[in-house]
């Protein structure tokens, strides 16, 4: 692999025609950390590294510098297709693995894969949850202080015309 590409465009590969969603929460992280992984923006922690190579399999030389091979194993997983390095028998993308033996390992991985979707959906809503509540926390500090300030202001106004009206009548009864 060559090491004139970048460390996004690299793990834009990984990805393959996988979505950026169902990538992210097979990984476990948000949509917008891959996003920004991708385009750059973002740098890999160290916990990241780990994740991505152990999850996908691939070389941590080829992740982070691009060189060397990418797969750790002689076979490459599927692009988008996250797996457990330890025990590739059958890789689900949860990290999950599903022993040879089982009666229908197809259908025990894809609901492993669905309940560890579920499972980061619940994690990022639940994350979102408290972000908005936060914000609708901030929001209604802020519109506090601002009806604060706008009865401030009716109170001055109100002082003001009051004196413009007690200068204006000084005025008529002084002529």
């Amino acid at each position: 692999m060559s090491t004139s590409t970048t460390l996004g465009e690299r793990i834009k590969m990984l990805r393959g025609s996988a979505s950026q969603r169902q990538f992210s929460l097979s990984l476990g992280i948000p949509q917008t950390t891959l996003a920004n992984y991708e385009t750059n923006k973002s740098e890999l922690s160290f916990s990241m590294i780990h994740t991505f190579t152990r999850k996908l399999g691939i070389n941590t030389d080829w992740l982070i510098f691009g060189e060397g091979p990418q797969w750790v194993s002689s076979e490459p997983a599927s692009a988008g297709t996250v797996v457990n390095a330890q025990t590739p028998e059958t890789p689900c993308m949860s990290g999950e693995t599903v022993a040879n033996g089982s009666s229908n390992p197809g259908k025990e991985c894809e609901q492993l894969e669905q309940i560890e979707m579920l499972r980061s959906e619940l994690v990022l809503e639940r994350r979102e949850r408290r972000e908005l509540a936060a914000e609708n926390r901030q929001l209604n500090r802020d519109k506090a202080a601002l009806l604060q300030e706008l009865i401030e202001l009716k109170v001055q106004l109100a002082r003001l015309e009051m004196s413009q009206k007690s200068r204006g009548e000084q005025g008529e009864g002084s002529c």
